[in-house]
């Protein structure tokens, strides 16, 4: 179930709170399989509201959510597209499990347009990250590729 969320804004700024964008992408993230329409609608918005606030997470998170929804409706360049873009964020952030995430969904959808080498390329390098974040799940699911 999706709580309604009310976006109040800071009385100086005007702007919505981190927390506040970390909870539009949470509810995105939790609808993109169920009603992708409307998770690509959540993370929209939180991807705006990241942009005005300055917050480099909540735009990073929002356009990998945008990634995994574009991925679930067959719109495969797209997810690519937003992977990258996502990618670029989190190497800034040194952000370890999201950019191995981010390398996983971009070579998921490689595969799928038969771009065997770049996919190849995006496995190989998400591979050693997962091994330095000693994540054996993310490593069996590079492998399994």
């Amino acid at each position: 179930m999706i709580i309604p969320l009310r976006i109040d804004t800071h009385s100086e700024g005007n702007t919505p709170t981190e927390r506040e964008i970390d909870v539009l992408n949470a509810q995105a993230k939790m609808l993109f399989e169920k009603d992708a329409a409307k998770a690509i609608q959540l993370a929209k918005n939180a991807f705006q509201l990241s942009v005005a606030g300055g917050y480099d997470k909540g735009k990073a998170d929002s356009l990998f959510i945008l990634c995994e929804c574009n991925f679930a409706v067959s719109n495969f360049k797209s997810s690519i597209q937003k992977s990258d873009e996502a990618l670029k964020i989190y190497k800034r952030l040194f952000l370890d499990k999201e950019i191995a995430e981010c390398l996983k969904a971009s070579g998921r959808a490689l595969l799928r347009i038969g771009e065997y080498q770049k996919a190849l390329a995006k496995f190989s390098a998400a591979l050693p990250v997962y091994e330095k974040l000693n994540d054996k799940s993310g490593q069996i699911s590079i492998l399994n590729n």
